[in-house]
């Protein structure tokens, strides 16, 4: 019996010394790469950095464009394209404050359109005066009768009653 036990447990250690070894390299690996980041106002640009060979591959870019009176601003992103040694397109953020609102629009890149024109979605964040109390409405685009659409009618229904509720309140 104590022969089986000893055959076991030295199994049982050279299995397990084994899976240490092979499996060690795998979490190493996500150790050598990192990104660095090339940062000014305007841009921002994201390489990995691969410390085995100590080579930085372009990854990502992002541009920012803030409008003249601040009001608006824009964030595009690009991904490489090792192929081509090329930035694509990728999305379109772009933030806009009205007042007490904000309006935010998204749209991923087409490259057959040649434009930001896919699964374009906005949003509306609304401060109610004199409240924490903030209502957003969701949007998304139809290509077919080209105008925007709420994605959630009843969430709507809800904000349009908490907004009219409150302007009684405040009177």
């Amino acid at each position: 019996m104590k022969k089986i036990v000893f055959s076991i447990s030295t199994l049982v250690i050279i299995i397990t010394t084994c899976l240490l070894f092979v499996c060690s390299p795998s979490a190493n690996a996500q150790k050598l790469r990192s990104f660095v980041y090339d940062k000014d106002q305007n841009k921002e640009t994201v390489f990995l950095y691969d410390s085995t060979t100590c080579v930085l591959t372009p990854h990502l870019k992002y541009e920012f464009v803030t409008s003249e009176n601040g009001q608006s601003k824009t964030k595009k992103a690009y991904r490489w394209n090792a192929d081509d040694k090329m930035w694509i397109p990728s999305y379109m953020f772009i933030v806009t404050n009205v007042g007490d609102s904000q309006i935010q629009e998204f749209a991923r890149w087409s490259a057959e359109k040649n434009e930001f024109c896919l699964n374009r979605q906005k949003a509306i964040f609304d401060r109610i005066d004199g409240s924490n109390i903030s209502n957003y409405i969701s949007f998304k685009w139809n290509d077919r009768n080209k105008k925007w659409e709420i994605i959630d009618g009843e969430q709507f229904e809800k904000n349009i009653a908490l907004l009219v509720n409150h302007s009684k309140n405040i009177k």
